[in-house]
């Protein structure tokens, strides 16, 4: 009997034990109360979690340790109708609230009381657990949702709005409805004017306080709260700043208000500023600045956009009016002076023809360069007027089905004695001949172009291929020469106007500079583009590409 009292003692002996290293090795915070409040248990994790030491708190009352004062009453009533009744709200459910810590501020828990009874008493049993990191979690999260949100509306409105003012409106109104930014229905941007070393009023939300800019529309730099001017008529403003209620300024009397005040920033310049009132003091954003930086740079972002779209509109309208003046400057001058130069081509054919007399050798070879010239500037004078009307819209295809092999046939036969004078071989090798919708001369002048360029440059004792090829899409008309071919850097310029590229005629022939040009626009007319395959010692190929429009099939 001796042996087996021992035994059942060291058996309590151990489970006390077990019990005691349960307690103090839980990871939440064990509490017990008997009947009358009191504390019975207090583990390891509740020293820590409260501040209170275990010898401090047994046998005192649990509302002189962790219970807030607001919950006294309840607690005290609660353990009564217990004991009375043994109905409880409380027990066997996991409950939010929050616990006094001994320093004096609340902890939010989540809570698990259970009851039993000891030695005929009640007793109570709580598992406390510290859910800040949660509470926290779930409230960045939260806050996170909201900024994300109106980051979204505000990026949203200033997208979607057509005028400045209108899509700095829109933003200030997607701010201030953020629950977050705890921002009043009152809002004001005011943009940088760099001449002038002020900010300027560009767009109100709201109602503002009483004296607000004093009917000022411009704030001088010096004079910006939180803002500085340099030497350099640099604009400095804190990327975040709150002012607490007081007189500033221009700003009228915000007693009553709070006000916040972010730059509003593109490529980390200030491009404006943006104030939000608040209907008290600032709460001191309880979120992360971030999202006040973020809004700063959407907008900064988007008002440098809209100025310079602004800018750049302004510098096409310009562009159109001084191109409109050049289209009507070079019509008028080719007008004008084709008159008076036809009168001396032809006063110099009479000449030339001896009806005034006969000439010498030298008179003959002087008239000679007056016609060549005057060629020469009649040909100048008709592609200004082409390049003239093409810009300006007046030129008009007249298009009709054509053979075009017929045609380029018919340019190659053109071009055979200059190409003999210079002793160059000049062939056509035709593919399918397509019929295609063109305007004849177009294609007559654009021909013409190529293949006079090709005879111009290329040396003599040299071929020229000109070719045609149909694919199922396009139609291609291609001139090869022998060439000295031309270089990268000029291939670039070979479509534009007035340019002179390395290469030279090589029998002191004269270029305008301008049919390849007119050759472009007029292929572009028709749908089709242009292009040039060439290597420095090897020749040129310049080709143009039309589209081919297939047939309507019949419907079986």
């Amino acid at each position: 009997m001796l042996s087996e009292a021992v035994d059942s003692n060291e058996l309590l002996q151990e489970s006390k034990i077990a019990y005691q290293t349960l307690l103090d090795n839980s990871f939440d915070a064990i509490i017990a109360i008997d009947s009358e409040g009191m504390i019975t248990i207090w583990n390891h994790r509740a020293e820590s979690m409260f501040g209170w030491n275990t010898e401090e708190v047994i046998g005192k009352p649990l509302t002189q340790t962790i219970i807030p004062s607001t919950f006294h009453e309840a607690h005290t009533e609660g353990l009564k109708r217990f004991i009375a009744t043994k109905e409880s709200r409380v027990l066997n459910q996991r409950l939010e609230l929050t616990a006094l810590h001994r320093n004096g501020y609340e902890i939010p828990i989540e809570i698990s009381i259970c009851a039993s009874t000891f030695r005929g008493r009640p007793t109570f049993t709580a598992i406390i657990k510290d859910i800040t990191e949660n509470k926290n979690a779930l409230k960045e999260m939260r806050l996170k949702k909201e900024e994300f949100k109106v980051l979204h509306e505000v990026a949203q409105s200033l997208q979607d709005s057509e005028t400045m003012e209108g899509m700095l409106h829109n933003a200030m109104e997607a701010i201030s409805q953020s629950k977050g930014l705890h921002v009043e229905n009152k809002a004001g941007v005011f943009l940088v004017d760099e001449d002038k070393n002020t900010l300027r009023l560009a767009s109100i939300l709201g109602k503002f306080p009483k004296g607000f800019l004093e009917n000022q529309n411009e704030i001088p730099f010096y004079n910006i709260p939180y803002g500085r001017c340099y030497s350099s008529g640099e604009i400095l403003i804190n990327n975040y700043c709150q002012f607490k209620p007081h007189r500033l300024g221009p700003f009228g009397d915000l007693t009553n208000y709070g006000t916040y005040v972010i730059p509003l920033k593109s490529r980390m310049k200030v491009v404006g500023v943006l104030f939000l009132y608040t209907p008290e003091p600032p709460p001191g954003y309880e979120g992360s600045t971030e999202i006040l930086q973020s809004i700063g740079s959407l907008m900064g972002n988007a008002i440098q956009h809209r100025k310079f779209e602004r800018k750049i509109h302004q510098q096409n309208k310009k562009l159109n009016r001084l191109n409109a003046l050049k289209n009507k400057f070079l019509g008028i001058a080719s007008h004008d002076l084709r008159n008076p130069l036809y009168a001396i081509m032809s006063y110099s054919d009479v000449l030339a023809d001896g009806s005034l007399g006969e000439m010498n050798d030298q008179q003959r070879a002087i008239l000679q360069k007056i016609a060549k010239s005057g060629n020469h500037m009649c040909n100048l004078l008709e592609n200004l007027l082409d390049v003239s009307r093409i810009e300006s819209g007046q030129f008009s295809l007249k298009k009709s089905p054509q053979d075009i092999n017929t045609i380029v046939k018919d340019q190659v036969d053109k071009y055979q004695l200059a190409a003999k004078e210079k002793n160059i071989d000049l062939h056509f090798k035709s593919d399918i001949s397509p019929t295609l919708t063109v305007d004849q001369c177009s294609m007559i002048q654009v021909m013409d172009n190529f293949i006079g360029n090709a005879i111009k440059f290329s040396p003599n004792n040299t071929k020229i291929c000109v070719r045609t090829e149909t694919s199922n899409s396009h139609f291609r008309f291609l001139v090869k020469d022998e060439g000295p071919g031309i270089s990268e850097e000029d291939q670039k310029l070979a479509f534009c106007e007035f340019q002179t590229l390395g290469s030279k005629p090589t029998g002191g022939e004269k270029s305008t500079g301008l049919g390849l040009a007119i050759s472009k626009k007029l292929i572009q007319l028709h749908g089709g583009k242009v292009g040039i395959i060439s290597q420095i010692g090897e020749g040129s190929t310049f080709y143009f590409d039309l589209p081919v429009q297939k047939e309507a099939t019949p419907d079986t």
